[in-house]
């Protein structure tokens, strides 16, 4: 067991965050992340079992895709302990309706490449057909599915308090390699750069738009783009690693870089570490020994397609808040456009 210092609340308080991680069995990792304060009374973590998800790749009557086994149930509290229901139950004066339990873990998946994270995707269901923009050209891919569960209160007395968040990671699985160039594929930025353009460059660096185009050469809020060699029907968009703090991302094109017409929207999922404890939920993430964190929750990864196939040599993203006002690209690693 190892501890480790983290922040639990996004304030200046700090408390000790221990973590136990399983024994590496077939490349599957299972590890939790907790923390316990206020109390001397019982607490217990939940047994720590590899996921077999026996990852393979196969034809369907559809295509390629890739199937994988159940993610393990949800640990299951010792008896005559309730477990909380705080992270579920709506604030008063709130909408009821459907209310999802965070502790049912649904599977997500990775799909690595050399340089990084090629694409990934949240409550995934075997089989998943992966198409083949989204491995894009790349040489070596690796699928993987990983699946987590937040409990908070759980499998403790009444006398402690504990929170943790259990993980399950797969083996890596190697794809064929990717076929499909993207029509993006070294394309410069919009607005220009004297340097190659990270978004279109293949190697999957996540960049922050304000250091490319700091507000001395650029107005406020910041609009992403490429330019293509030449004017080119569109019909995809793909995005990986794109944060911002807006609630929808419009995809516009152009033919001069000058008059915009909106191709398509897409609204971005509420992030999961809104709410109570959400500063240990970003921290614990960062909670497997062997692997770097993955990039959740605040990092979208979108397919968009483009009815209608627009001609464009300009394509660019813009964020919008609640009531519809402008924002900035907080980061982004991968703008990938498809005829």
């Amino acid at each position: 067991m190892k501890r480790v210092r983290a922040v639990s609340e996004p304030t200046s308080t700090f408390r000790d965050r221990f973590r136990v991680a399983a024994p590496l069995e077939e490349g599957r990792a299972a590890f939790v992340s907790f923390t316990m304060a206020n109390g001397t009374g019982d607490s217990e973590l939940p047994e720590l079992r590899v996921w077999g998800a026996d990852l393979a790749w196969s034809e369907t009557a559809t295509g390629q895709a890739l199937t994988f086994a159940p993610p393990p149930s949800a640990p299951t509290p010792p008896q005559g302990v309730v477990v909380s229901a705080d992270d579920t139950m709506p604030s008063p004066g709130a909408l009821g309706g459907n209310l999802v339990d965070p502790s049912i873990p649904d599977p997500e998946l990775q799909i690595h490449g050399k340089e990084g994270l090629v694409w990934h995707e949240d409550a995934v269901t075997s089989p998943r057909l992966l198409s083949p923009w989204l491995l894009e050209d790349f040489v070596t891919p690796e699928a993987q599915v990983s699946a987590n569960s937040w409990h908070r209160d759980a499998l403790t007395s009444d006398e402690a308090w504990l929170q943790f968040r259990i993980e399950w990671r797969s083996e890596r699985l190697p794809l064929p390699a990717g076929t499909l160039r993207p029509l993006s594929r070294g394309a410069r930025c919009h607005p220009a750069l004297d340097a190659p353009c990270p978004f279109t460059d293949g190697l999957l660096t996540e960049k922050r738009p304000s250091e490319l185009w700091p507000l001395e050469t650029a107005s406020y809020p910041r609009h992403v783009g490429v330019r293509l060699e030449a004017p080119a029907r569109v019909s995809r968009v793909v995005i990986c690693n794109l944060v911002t703090s807006g609630q929808e991302v419009v995809v516009e094109g152009s033919e001069d870089g000058t008059q915009w017409t909106e191709l398509a929207r897409r609204k971005l999922a509420e992030s999961f570490t809104s709410g109570v404890n959400r500063g240990f939920r970003e921290e614990s993430n960062a909670g497997s020994p062997r692997d770097p964190p993955l990039p959740r929750y605040d990092h979208a990864a979108l397919d968009i397609p483009l009815p209608g196939g627009s001609q464009v040599q300009y394509v660019r993203l813009v964020c919008l808040m609640t009531f519809s006002d402008e924002t900035d690209v907080t980061s982004l690693a991968v703008l990938s456009l498809f005829e």
